[in-house]
């Protein structure tokens, strides 16, 4: 009971820290300031100034060490925009296990590893840093390790079960589930729903319950590039009623985890071709084509639905990119679409057939739309326009949403929580 007394303080904590900091409200004129008492009836607009307060909190240090095998550090996904503001954090880049324990022998605070593989003797070595220090910042009296399993599109299981016990916590990118609703046996949650879901777990795990003590999360893919074109307010992406393409893919034509799912998108595409008006380019790799500028604002951005085939796994990078733009998702059914706190908004079917005739009925009812606020000077939303609010709109939420679970496991594994 004290524990769920502590998640449920922390949520209420997280959520209301800007109204608890010390703020005011200005008037942001041409040349000057003014306070909103100033003037109650002028438009104002409205900016938040945190406190001094704010910027001398306490802080704790964080190392994150990543592993430089398998394409990383450079294309891997990191974790550090997720980070609570407490923490201050270096990144750094091994080569081994052996590697690690020379770099990190005099580091006794919190690690987060993140590798794609080579997963055991990190873990044992997460083990052997626990028995080998006893000058900590934990409260358990010993240096606490987290791990960010990246780019698991194998499943592994030899690099999971029993294995992720031996962690503090871990992050994981691509969700998976068996019949019985697990994962190798561990429950695995969508980062963020321990705050915004109806069904948390309740954390720290007691000690009969197998898994890490601070849980293991999935996280959704990023974009592949955070690139400066998705660096925009949420509200901003264009409406879909202007823009001029009804659907669009760029990519390569199949994928070796995802044998011939491209080809059936395609199939169901050229099926209803001139109906659709879809752009589809193949290209010959991963990540080549068109230029970034040109992807984001011209493949996307003047698209009404973007395709989103399987990638190198289940998922792929590219349904962030499209929902971060406005572009609305065409996908087929997944379990990882369903995991997170709130259903990815997104055109979805069993199959491809499913998936374009949901499309024809969406393009369908805009085209009814604009034409009848047309005729009646009418303001009214096409389902599209609303699908392509919701997904940005989800998108921003779940950032959120993920970075006040990140606050709280961290906390944890800091020994910051009491109760």
């Amino acid at each position: 009971m004290a524990e769920m007394a502590t998640t449920q303080q922390h949520r209420a904590s997280f959520f209301n820290q800007a109204s608890d900091c010390s703020t005011k409200s200005y008037y942001r004129g041409p040349s000057k300031s003014y306070t909103t008492n100033n003037n109650p009836s002028r438009k104002q607009l409205l900016r938040q100034v945190h406190s001094t307060d704010e910027l001398m909190q306490p802080y704790h240090l964080l190392t994150i060490a990543i592993d430089s095998r398998h394409s990383c550090p450079d294309l891997c996904t990191f974790v550090h925009p997720l980070l609570p503001s407490w923490v201050r954090y270096r990144q750094l880049h091994f080569n081994s296990e052996v590697d690690l324990a020379e770099i990190l022998k005099d580091d006794h605070g919190h690690v987060i590893v993140v590798a794609r593989t080579n997963i055991v003797n990190i873990a044992n070595w997460a083990v052997a840093r626990r028995t080998n220090h006893t000058n900590t910042t934990s409260s358990d009296g010993v240096p606490t390790t987290g791990l960010f399993h990246n780019a698991d599109e194998r499943f592994h299981k030899g690099e999971i079960v029993d294995v992720y016990d031996k962690f503090d916590y871990v992050l994981r990118q691509y969700y998976q589930r068996d019949e019985d609703g697990k994962f190798h046996g561990y429950t695995l949650h969508a980062l963020g729903n321990y705050t915004c879901g109806t069904k948390q777990q309740s954390l720290p795990l007691s000690e009969t319950e197998s898994g890490p003590r601070w849980g293991i999360h999935y996280v959704p893919l990023n974009a592949h590039t955070v690139d400066v074109q998705l660096l925009h307010h949420a509200t901003s992406n264009y409406p879909t009623s202007l823009r001029p393409t009804n659907c669009s893919f760029i990519g390569r034509a199949d994928v070796k985890r995802s044998k011939h799912e491209r080809e059936n998108m395609k199939i169901a595409v050229e099926e209803h071709g001139a109906e659709l008006n879809c752009t589809v380019t193949y290209t010959g790799a991963f990540a080549t084509g068109n230029s970034k500028f040109e992807y984001f604002n011209y493949d996307i951005s003047q698209a009404k639905i973007g395709l989103s085939p399987r990638g190198s796994a289940i998922e792929t990078h590219r349904l962030t990119e499209l929902l971060r733009m406005g572009s609305v998702p065409a996908i087929v059914a997944e379990d990882y679409l369903f995991a997170t706190f709130k259903s990815v908004p997104g055109i979805i079917a069993e199959d491809w057939p499913g998936v374009v005739q949901s499309m024809k009925k969406y393009l369908a009812e805009e085209r009814e739309v604009l034409a009848a606020n047309q005729i009646g000077a009418g303001t009214n939303m096409s389902k599209l326009e609303m699908l392509s609010r919701e997904g940005t709109k989800f998108y921003r939420d779940l950032e959120a949403c993920m970075m006040a679970d990140m606050d709280f496991i961290l906390k944890g594994a800091f020994g910051l929580l009491s109760g």
